[in-house]
């Protein structure tokens, strides 16, 4: 980890911060810079800010995710999720080659205001919403009844100062769904059931 200060004109000053990705996660890094700019604060004005260590470690998150590496039934339980499934892989490009690339939506207000009502109609996050979109896209584009993608969970510790531990906590995980033709608030509830069901279970690493 890495930081460099550079004096900018009128007293101001930008801070940069560079560090390997496997360190830190978006949480730990805004945790980290707003600790450093409210210390340097404190700092010139003169007012104490002790430096209380966290109740809890990131070694404790490390023998958690141990621990579950060793547990038999987490893993006969990801062995069940992964046994049979079908990698969903999109089609081919027009040379043969994979057909990736980056597309660039803006949603509209009145689209995303009508997500947002969704969201709250069927009482799940707007990201499961939107997740549920991706399925049933990947399964249109894939001609596909079951779709496996990844979804990101993170790991903190759910107990007083996890928010405050600094590292990496995210963890990819296989999401398997099927994306049915059904209604879109019966899509959405089954991937909320499938997120649901992962959550017990997500400190198993991605690479195991």
């Amino acid at each position: 980890l890495r930081a460099h200060v550079d004096p900018l004109p009128d007293g101001e000053f930008a801070l940069t911060l560079t560090f390997h990705h496997a360190i830190l996660d978006g949480w730990s890094l805004a945790s980290l810079t707003t600790e450093i700019v409210r210390r340097y604060a404190a700092r010139l004005s003169g007012e104490p800010m002790p430096v209380d260590p966290p109740k809890v470690r990131y070694r404790d998150f490390v023998a958690r995710t141990r621990a579950a590496v060793d547990d038999p039934h987490e893993r006969a339980f990801w062995a069940g999720r992964v046994r049979d499934a079908v990698p969903t892989a999109l089609p081919a490009g027009p040379t043969g080659g994979d057909a990736l690339g980056t597309l660039t939506e803006v949603f509209p207000d009145a689209v995303v205001a009508g997500l947002d009502r969704a969201a709250r109609a069927l009482r799940v996050p707007l990201s499961t919403v939107l997740l549920a979109g991706h399925v049933r896209a990947l399964a249109e584009e894939c001609a596909v009844d079951e779709v496996q993608t990844g979804l990101v969970m993170h790991g903190r510790p759910e107990q007083e100062g996890g928010v405050e531990v600094l590292g990496m906590y995210l963890n990819p995980l296989p999401l398997r769904v099927a994306a049915g033709t059904d209604r879109w608030s019966a899509l959405v509830r089954r991937v909320h059931e499938a997120e649901l069901d992962l959550l017990p279970h997500r400190l198993f690493p991605y690479a195991e």
